[in-house]
Order: structure tokens, then sequence, then C-alpha cells
């Protein structure tokens, strides 16, 4: 069988193999909801970085340029189906990459800006943060081994999304690798990296958006931003991330404009 062509990629959305995280351990993970049939429904992840910004995938903007007041996002929440779980907040500005290419998933990252300040929380009971803003990495920062990705999404190819957060530690894959296999669908560029690979242990359809986090310390930081794949969860080909370490001076730039 040959290699898929470039129309078979889908974008990465959910945590495939997974576990339940524990209540507050993902405090900048967000949920992003937009209308359908009368309700809000979750459609990407994303991460705070600042009180009044979201970091996010540019795909996950598609159709919403212009209608940004319809969209919400869910901070503080651990499980979608309690409506009283965290709360929302609009989105007042959408921020896509200038040279943001759809077609060959070039330049994947957005900032979402809040209509109000988000408030961070600690979680009286806990003791922990409910909410909170996630560190953004130094513009030379090097890939960690393995990483953690988290999400609202399956436990397996073949169960429905879960609604309540799922985690998964993921290992490097080679670059070069990568972008063997990957050389018929698109460019692996120096703006991505890729992570994965554990046939039936990686991202798919779900949480496209959310944040790749490397642990350092008492710290959390977002090192990559979940951009699209081949299949689900196939052992030749990992989830391809945005490397936001080569858009840190961007971000600033947009947030201090």
């Amino acid at each position: 069988m040959g290699k898929p062509t470039h129309k078979s990629i889908f974008v990465q959305t959910r945590v495939v193999g997974g576990v339940v995280a524990t209540k507050n351990d993902f405090p900048w993970l967000v949920s992003l909801n937009k209308p359908l049939y009368g309700r809000y429904v979750h459609y990407c992840g994303g991460a705070i970085i600042h009180d009044y910004y979201i970091l996010t995938a540019a795909h996950c903007s598609d159709n919403f340029i212009g209608r940004e007041n319809e969209l919400m996002v869910r901070v503080g929440a651990y499980d979608l189906s309690d409506d009283g779980d965290g709360y929302v907040v609009r989105v007042a500005k959408i921020i896509v990459h200038e040279r943001w290419d759809r077609e060959n998933n070039l330049n994947d990252i957005a900032l979402y800006k809040t209509d109000v300040p988000i408030k961070y929380m600690i979680n009286e009971r806990t003791g922990r943060y409910q909410i909170n803003s996630i560190c953004l990495p130094r513009a030379d920062h090097e890939m960690p081994d393995e990483a953690l990705i988290a999400g609202w999404g399956q436990t397996s190819k073949d169960s429905y999304t879960s609604q309540v957060i799922q985690k998964l530690v993921v290992p490097l894959y080679p670059t070069d690798q990568c972008r063997l296999n990957y050389q018929n669908i698109g460019d692996i560029t120096q703006n991505m990296v890729c992570f994965g690979g554990q046939g039936g242990r990686d991202s798919c359809m779900g949480d496209s958006g959310g944040p790749l986090i490397e642990a350092v310390g008492n710290r959390a930081y977002i090192i990559g931003i979940v951009s699209y794949g081949v299949a689900c969860a196939e052992s030749s080909f990992p989830t391809v991330y945005t490397k936001v370490s080569r858009y840190v001076d961007w971000i600033h730039q947009k947030i201090q404009s």
C-alpha cells in the first residue's frame, strides 16, 4: 500500500490510549466552544498564556474570522458534561499567523483574545490552581525526549469522546524519520516537531489546538500545539505539532500590540 495522499490528512483532536487526569492537573487547558443546533459544543483545545490570550492552532479558526463573538472559551473545566464546572468567556478577537497556509499546514498557530480578563482561581478544597496560565518556552528551547498531551478525548480508537480530561506521555519522534514518512503528504519544516508514533497511543480526531507540555520542576511549558496527522494513532505517522519556540517573538509582539 502506498503512502496516504494529502487528502487523507485529518486534523488531530483527541487523545487515544490515555488515562484519566486528576482534576486541576491542567489549569491552563481550555475548551473552545462553537454553536451547534442551539447549544455550544467543544471543537478545539487551547492553553491560557496571558490574562486575555489563549494559544491554539490556526486551523481552529477556519470559518470564524469575522464571527469571533459566536465563540466561547470554557476555562477551569474538567468534566464537560457538568455545566457548572469552570466558566465561559467570549472571544473578542482571533489573531491568525499572517503566513498560515491551510493547504500545507504551515504556521498553524493563532491567538484568541477574550472579551474580559481570565480570572486565575485556586480550588479551595485541593489548594491547587483550577485556572492558571502555562509558561512559554525560550526561543532556543530544545525538545525533551518525551512530553505530555492532554485533552477531552477517546481512551481508545474505537471509543466515544471522554467528557473528562485525558492525559498521555508521548515520546519525541526522530525528525528525519518523520519527514521521510510524511514525504508524500507535506513538508515537516523546522517550525514543526513530531511526537508519538506509538501504535494505539497518541492524539487523534478531537483536540486540535491543544498543548504539548513539558514539565520542568514545578513549572509547565507549552512546547507544541496539536496540528495534524494521518489516520489515528498509527505507528508510522506520529502527530505533527507546531513548535512554539519558533513563534515566541510573534506571540509577544501580538500580545503587546
